[in-house]
């Protein structure tokens, strides 16, 4: 037997995304729930939950991803899309990690 795709358009995948309780994703029309993580996982969402470490991912012009990886914990996670600097030991404020960094 076999099973029935049903490709969704994106942009009733981030509506009802929105909406749900629990998160799912979306690839090429299909869309597929996400298995389950830690209640820190889902407080600081896509950091490390166990250190104060941040990873920042740019798309760039030409398509390629540019990196930077914030360990200080004196420094900012810069986000230009949006206008802010978001200090990492806020970020983290709040979260019980097991190990520090």
């Amino acid at each position: 037997m076999h099973s029935l795709k049903v490709c969704v358009p994106e942009t009733d995948y981030l509506q009802a995304e929105r909406q749900e309780p629990t998160k799912r994703e979306y690839l090429a029309g299909e869309v597929r729930a996400l298995a389950g993580a830690s209640e820190p996982h889902h407080i600081i969402v896509l950091l490390v939950q166990d250190r104060m470490h941040a990873e920042h991912y740019v798309r760039q012009p030409d398509g390629q991803w540019s990196r930077t990886a914030y360990d200080h914990p004196k420094q900012s996670v810069v986000l230009h899309s949006a206008a802010v600097a978001l200090p990492r030991w806020a970020i983290y404020e709040g979260i019980s990690l097991s190990q520090e960094a």
